[in-house]
């Protein structure tokens, strides 16, 4: 595996599936599955806990569970209740840091990545509700045009240093070099998987693959329907009233990123502001939403022993996770 794909499964921010599309309005601004197994390694006992995520991170940054303003106000689509949250994600991440710590350890290694949560997105899961349908929030676009009310910060995944470090952690190696016979260090056998492998078989692996795909699909679905596109021809209109020619507002946004370092521009400013002004007049973001529920709906009733499978585990994966985090 080169070193690329290692920090692709390392990364602890979160990611919206998908998010090679725009949609979910980054899905406009952006944007796991085995089953807990048990325990091997160091006993409960032998793991150092560390501080807990309250002691170290300040979750008041964090993204809420419900939209509090704006068009997209109390709005949650029904596959939000199969999705992984951002707390259950940093909870997993927490508790992962602590087992792959302490693994290392027995290996002599030190293991310090960051406290995870501290950099919270701006989505509490990846529907991302409040941006879904773009742009839904007046105040926010006076001040910020199209851009997110906090900047993203660049993000780089942790790293144990050195070759053999990093062989230890999940038996992976750098692009052109080889990986050495067996699978012991200094006489101790290394873990199936390395350390990484060990703490995902004591914690599970979280899976929401299906309810993403549904995520996605119906997004993708709801612009071809007929209803969507009759209120977009509305919002279009609206918008030529106001000196924008734009077809959909995911074209608006394609075409809004101007803003400098500073902050945005008064013109992607006066467009936002154009923009949710026309999706209350038409009522888009309603629309849009009626009829992806009603897609969401059809396919969660289709597809409910698999999802409910599914959930259940995860929810044993994000149990099992509370206890070392």
């Amino acid at each position: 595996m080169a070193t690329g794909d290692r920090a692709r499964r390392r990364s602890g921010r979160w990611a919206a599936p998908g998010t090679g599309v725009l949609v979910l309005s980054c899905v406009a601004f952006l944007a796991s599955c085995a089953e807990a197994v048990e325990s091997e390694g160091a006993p409960r006992g032998q793991v150092e806990a560390g501080n807990s995520i309250a002691e170290t991170v300040d979750k008041t940054a964090w993204p809420q569970a419900d939209v509090d303003s704006g068009l997209a106000k109390d709005l949650k689509l029904p596959v939000e209740a199969y999705l992984q949250t951002y707390p259950e994600q940093v909870t997993i991440q927490q508790a992962n840091n602590t087992l792959q710590r302490d693994c290392m350890g027995r290996f002599g290694f030190d293991f310090a990545p960051p406290a995870p949560g501290s950099h919270p997105p701006g989505e509490y899961n990846s529907a991302n509700m409040k941006r879904r349908y773009g742009i839904t929030d007046l105040g926010e676009a006076r001040q910020h045009g199209y851009q997110p009310p906090e900047p993203v910060e660049e993000w780089t995944p942790y790293e144990p240093e050195g070759e053999v470090a990093n062989y230890v952690f999940d038996l992976t190696v750098s692009e052109g070099q080889s990986a050495p016979t067996g699978q012991d260090y200094q006489g101790m056998d290394i873990p199936e998987g390395g350390c990484r492998g060990e703490s995902d078989r004591i914690i599970g692996e979280f899976g929401d693959e299906l309810a993403s795909k549904i995520n996605v699909d119906t997004f993708q679905r709801l612009k071809q329907d007929p209803r969507a596109i009759q209120v977009n021809q509305e919002w279009a209109a609206c918008m030529q009233t106001r000196g924008y020619s734009f077809t959909s507002p995911l074209e608006a946004i394609d075409q809004a990123f101007s803003a400098p370092a500073d902050g945005a521009a008064q013109d992607e400013i006066s467009q936002a502001v154009a923009d949710v002004e026309c999706k209350k007049s038409t009522d888009l973001v309603n629309v849009y939403f009626s009829v992806e529920t009603e897609m969401q709906e059809e396919e969660i009733g289709r597809q409910r022993p698999a999802l409910d499978e599914q959930k259940e585990k995860n929810d044993q994966v994000v149990q099992n996770a509370a206890a070392y985090s």
